[in-house]
This record gives C-alpha cells, structure tokens and sequence, in this order.
C-alpha cells in the first residue's frame, strides 16, 4: 500500500508540473477567445490543484500576482490582444521574440541544426506537428508543452511501473531543458517583464521565470542568462530557418498519436 501511495504522490507531482508548463505553454500563443478560456482553467487548476506544493515562495508569489492580472471576466481579449500585438508582433521577430533562436549570435547552419535538434527531441517522444499552424519548432508555446508532455508521459510511466518510460522522460525532461529552455527562456522572460511590468505578460513572464529556477534546482542544473542580444537579422539567410521539412513541419500544436495534445 505505501508502494502505492507513493507512485500516485510522484505521479501527481509530476502532473502537477505538467500543469504549469501548460499554463506557460498556453500563456504565449495569440489571445482569442479559446486561448483566454483555456488559460482560465489552467490557472485556476494551478491555484488550487497540488502545483503550490511544489513551488518556492517566489514562484507562489508570481502566481498569486498572475491571478490578480487576469481577472475572471469576460472583455479581456480585446485588452490582451493588443498587447500581444506590441510585444510579440506579428511575425517572427517583435520586440519580445518568441523563439528561441533569436537569442543569440549563432550561424545560420548551427541555427538549422538546432531546429533539427528540437525536432528531434519531439519526435523520439512520438509527438509530431500539426499541418494547421504554422510556427517553428522553437516557438515559447512549443517547447513548454512539449515538457507538459514529457511530464504527463512520466507520469503515466510512474503508475505502471514502467521504469523505462520513466528513465527515458527523466532524461528528456532534463536534456531538453539543459540544452534548450535554459539557454534563453530566462533572458525572453526578462525581456517581457521588463517591457510590460505588471501587465498580464510580465506577471506570466516573471512566473516563468520562477518556475524555471524551480525546475532547474530539481534537475540540478544552471538557469541560463537573464540577457542575451538579438541575432543579426539577415532577410536572405532567414529563409533558411523558416518553415521547411528540415525543422519537422513546425508547429503548434504537438500532437500524440495523431491527437492534439492542448498542453495537458
């Protein structure tokens, strides 16, 4: 019985911080109306759920602020939409990029590899992109439910007793992390605090920031730079990295078996 007990407590921790990177997943995608709704829920379940047992004063304080930034009525789309517009812009480079592969100075061939690289992680896990969108592999929104993923796998892998499930999401969830988000997570969460202060995408940056620092101490690794420059921008070489089979059809959302994920 405490055999039990203790697989069902590793596997709701582990749900939990599911939960959280879902709510970061869906924090950057546009502001329509399904977003906000779905962002509602997950922030709710994230308040009341066992996601608190988990996080640091810091990071409760962030979602706590989070909640008194986005508040439960209807009308807020139109308020959030413009922000959006300002901070992200609408495409690829805004004054807050979404993708990981601005940061930085890298050349246009590590640049690709990188994408390759990122495809690959979701691949191996049996995720695939959806044909409907059309965002890069390295999107904020992507990275982060593809954790979401990782964890609800590891969670699945931990009330089966399959040990090999669990040691290849471990793994993953670390590796991704090392050498992906804590490369520039860190630095584009600075980024939109700093340009929107206590609006609703700062109050989403700073918690991601949090949560970061939390995860990073679990898995014992560094968090990454608060600060990286922009890359160079080369209109001929950023055909390149654009869409294209080389980055795995890039996009939002992932899906398992052919089923949207939705970050859950």
């Amino acid at each position: 019985m405490r055999i039990l007990e203790k697989n069902q407590t590793a596997a709701d921790e582990a749900r939990a911080r599911g939960a959280m990177y879902a709510l970061l997943a869906w924090a950057w995608r546009y502001p329509n109306q399904e977003t906000i709704s779905t962002l509602r829920a997950l922030l709710s379940g994230c308040l009341n759920g066992s996601s608190s047992g988990l996080l640091d004063d810091h990071t409760q304080e962030a979602l706590g602020s989070l909640a008194k930034a986005f508040p439960e009525e209807d009308g807020l789309d139109l308020t959030l939409s413009v922000r959006y517009s300002e901070l992200f812009g609408h495409a690829v480079r805004g004054t807050c990029p979404l993708y990981e592969l601005e940061y930085g100075q890298a050349e246009i061939v590590q640049q690709a590899g990188e994408l390759a690289d990122i495809a690959g992680f979701y691949s191996a896990f049996g995720l695939e992109c959806t044909q409907e969108s059309m965002e890069r592999v390295d999107h904020v929104s992507v990275e982060c439910e593809f954790m979401s993923v990782l964890c609800a796998k590891y969670a699945t892998g931990v009330l089966s007793n399959g040990t090999d499930l669990m040691d290849a999401c471990f793994d993953g969830q670390r590796t991704f992390l090392r050498d992906h988000l804590t490369r520039w997570f860190l630095a584009f969460c600075s980024r939109v605090a700093k340009a929107n202060g206590d609006g609703v995408y700062g109050c989403f940056a700073r918690l991601g920031a949090a949560f970061l620092a939390c995860e990073c101490r679990a898995f014992g690794i560094t968090t990454g730079p608060e600060y990286l420059e922009l890359r160079s921008v080369d209109p001929d070489a950023d055909t390149e990295i654009q869409c294209g089979p080389l980055a795995g059809e890039q996009l939002v959302p992932l899906t398992v078996g052919g089923l949207e994920t939705g970050g859950e």
